[in-house]
This record gives structure tokens, sequence and C-alpha cells, in this order.
């Protein structure tokens, strides 16, 4: 497990400096030094797929938070309706554009819509991380610009995530012949995966932000932020809610006030 940790570092390190350094897309980089090291049998991450999924998980709050840092709150408070056409409406366009053309995709299979749509729903999610690095590296492309592309594909996963369970439950009320009765409780499991990251999120966010008023130490504020994130991050995906959302909230909140 160690020994498995400490190359999934050394990987994130020099990609990131790789980025940094010589303008290579941080993906690029994880993805080729990962497939070095498997084949040169460094470790074989194949066999220790279980301990890469979780030490995965494990690093994923810590990326988050770093391409959240550079989101301000004003900046929800100036695009809010870009970030909600872009994370939300883009992806519900996407897929129904995705379903008018569902005759000429895997059409001797004969899917439903909802079940097509559960294909094509997290294909609409990008990754924050790619995206984070494709913008951040030029220092030609206008702020506001990186802003509204970062945010979008960090806040994309909880609309993603809604509309796959929206699916998912409307797929498994149709097969029981139920799909009226359930409207009300699939609206409140709606509320709830909004409410519960965004309320998650706030808590931590005020305990750091108290936290951070008590210390002028460098090393404590970046301890109590990392701790922030993955505090949100766990606390939500416990409540099967979108983790992504509560680091923004947090982070987002605690870095406005430092």
């Amino acid at each position: 497990m160690l020994e498995v940790f400490i190359v999934m570092l050394g990987i994130l390190a020099i990609s990131m400096l790789a980025q940094e350094r010589l303008n290579i897309p941080l993906p690029f980089s994880l993805l080729s030094l990962a497939l070095a090291v498997t084949l040169t049998g460094v470790v074989d991450l194949h066999s220790n797929s279980a301990e890469v999924s979780a030490l995965v998980l494990a690093v994923l709050p810590l990326l988050i938070a770093g391409d959240t840092i550079s989101v301000k709150l004003r900046d929800f408070k100036k695009h809010w309706f870009r970030f909600f056409y872009l994370a939300c409406i883009s992806v519900a366009l996407s897929v129904v554009a995705a379903l008018s053309i569902h005759k000429f995709i895997l059409p001797e299979y004969g899917l439903s819509y909802l079940a097509l749509a559960l294909l094509y729903i997290p294909a609409t999610a990008t990754d924050p991380v790619a995206v984070s690095a494709a913008m951040g590296g030029n220092k030609d492309i206008p702020r506001d610009l990186k802003i509204c592309a970062e945010s979008e594909s960090l806040l994309n996963d909880l609309f993603a995530l809604i509309f796959f369970s929206i699916c998912v439950s409307l797929l498994t009320f149709e097969s029981q012949g139920d799909v009226a009765g359930q409207i009300t409780p699939l609206a409140l499991d709606v509320l709830l995966m909004i409410g519960i990251p965004i309320v998650i999120g706030g808590i931590v966010g005020l305990v750091g932000i108290g936290l951070l008023s008590l210390t002028k130490n460098p090393v404590i504020e970046t301890i109590i932020i990392l701790l922030a994130a993955y505090l949100s991050f766990y606390g939500a995906e416990h409540y099967h809610a979108s983790g992504i959302l509560a680091i923004v909230v947090s982070i987002v909140m605690t870095f406005d006030f430092i």
C-alpha cells in the first residue's frame, strides 16, 4: 500500500512540474507515467487495483481543493447564470442531442431512452483536473473564461449525479409500474442531493474560518484547508451526495476569509 502511494505521489509531482515548466498537459503526463510504471514492472498497478482505487479516492479531495482555490465567492455572484447554464442546462441539452440520434447509436440493443440516458450522462461530466490543467497553463486565456470553464467542470458533477439518479429511479419505477406515485420521493431525493453537500460544505467552511482566525501560521493554515476539503468531501459522500460540490462550498468560503 505504501509503495503504491509513494509511486502515485511521485507521478503526480512529476506531472505537475511538467505542466508548470514544459506546458505538458497534466492528464497526458499522468497517463503516460502510470503506463510506463506498469509496463516496466516498478509497481504492478493492475494487480493492486483495489489499493489504487482507494488511493485515488483519497487524493481526489486534494486535487479538487487545488482547482477550487482560484474560484472566489465574487466569481459566483458575477457569473452564477453562466455557471448554471454550463453545468446544468448544457449537460441536459447534450443528453437530449445524443438521444435524438439514438437510432444510430447501439441500435441493435433496442435500449429505451432512459437506459441510453444512463450511458450518456456520465460522459457529459467533464474532468475538473483535466480542465484546470488545460486552462491553468495558458496565461493568454482571459481570467473570466478560465473561471467559467473550471467552475463548470467542478459543478457539473452535481447535476450529472442528479440526472443519473433521476434516470435510475424512473427506470426502476417504470419496471414496477408506479412512476406517478414516486414523483414526490424523487423530488425530495433531488433536493437532498443539492442541499446535503451545500449544508455540509457550509458548516465545514464556517468551522474552517473560525480555526483560521486563530492563527497566522502558514503550515497550520494549510492543514486546516486540507482538513476542510477532506471533511466536506467524505461527509457528503457518506450521504451519497456530491462530495465535489461540498469541497467547492467549503473551500470557497474558507478562502474568501483569507
